[in-house]
């Protein structure tokens, strides 16, 4: 019976429901594969926590022999801003591909084309790290050396590397360069329609391009994720990085009434979604308002 609510579940698009079936079931391999291809949703959507409650549910001698479960947990710790507890599960992931330590650092000549994708996804996760750790040029050297290796096909690994660069890039003030490896990241979301991927990419880009001064594009850019279709897709994540963005521009313009009411609507989103991160973005730029309105009201007195 709970095969059978699997298969149907999954044939009508309710991913949540199909997992928790498949591994009421006893069939992991399955559930394992649905939880692939729901993690990404899951980021966006602030529920990493569910994705860690299904792989707390595997048995134990699977978790530590299939490198895919120790990279889902990498990216729910990465996605939970525990980054130090990422790299844990990337030596997981090499230990369980037949690949030791070092290979952490550099592209191993021993990888094959049937473990390229968990590699790439490996140097990925290994760029976010030291760029959080303040590293971006090491973090550029990875991404780079790891990209020379990917075939062009292999879409979504080149994705997940281009967006790591764009962050080692930035990071590292080479503004042109994180452009490029943002435009292209979205390039490919676009054309393997993840279209929740593609607006994440989207708000980087803004967020890019407010570092360049480039403040109406990125204010369009804004504006574009807003008025797309997200909320029935549920990807708050870059829905609440737009809110957060837009408020603190129409505050640098001296828009106060829309940017107090953008704010305060981006709060709202980052409480339901579970995003600290760009709660405490909207509360500091509420602040900033604040105290904006109040210096225009004194000079008005004045």
């Amino acid at each position: 019976l709970h095969h059978r609510a699997t298969l149907w579940f999954e044939s009508h698009n309710l991913p949540y429901e199909a997992i928790s079936h498949a591994l009421d079931a006893k069939e992991y391999d399955l559930a394992i594969g649905m939880m692939v291809n729901a993690t990404p949703v899951l980021a966006m959507r602030g529920e990493v926590s569910t994705l860690v409650k299904w792989l707390d549910g595997l048995p134990h001698e699977i978790k530590f022999t299939n490198p895919r479960i120790s990279l889902m947990y990498a990216w729910a710790r990465f996605f939970m801003l525990e980054i130090e507890a990422v790299q844990p599960h990337l030596l997981q992931a090499l230990a369980a591909l037949g690949l030791n330590a070092q290979a952490l650092e550099a592209w191993s000549e021993n990888s094959t084309l049937e473990n390229a994708d968990m590699l790439a996804q490996v140097y990925a996760l290994r760029t976010f790290v030291v760029v959080n750790q303040g590293e971006p040029e090491r973090g550029i050297q990875i991404a780079r050396t790891a990209l020379a290796h990917i075939q062009a096909e292999d879409r979504l690994s080149r994705f997940a590397l281009l967006a790591a660069l764009g962050d080692a890039c930035r990071d590292a003030d080479d503004f042109f360069a994180a452009s490029r490896a943002y435009s292209e990241a979205l390039t490919i979301c676009e054309l393997i329609g993840q279209r929740v991927a593609s607006l994440a990419m989207r708000m980087d880009l803004a967020r890019l391009k407010v570092m360049m001064g480039q403040l109406r594009q990125a204010n369009n850019i804004c504006r574009e994720v807003l008025s797309s279709d997200g909320e029935k897709h549920h990807p708050f994540f870059p829905l609440a990085q737009a809110y957060a963005m837009l408020g603190d521009l129409q505050r640098e313009w001296g828009e106060f009434d829309n940017a107090e009411q953008t704010l305060l609507a981006g709060i709202r989103q980052c409480e339901w979604a579970g995003y600290q991160r760009y709660l405490v973005y909207c509360y500091v730029s509420l602040a900033r308002l604040k105290f904006a309105q109040r210096n225009s009201a004194m000079m008005e007195s004045a």
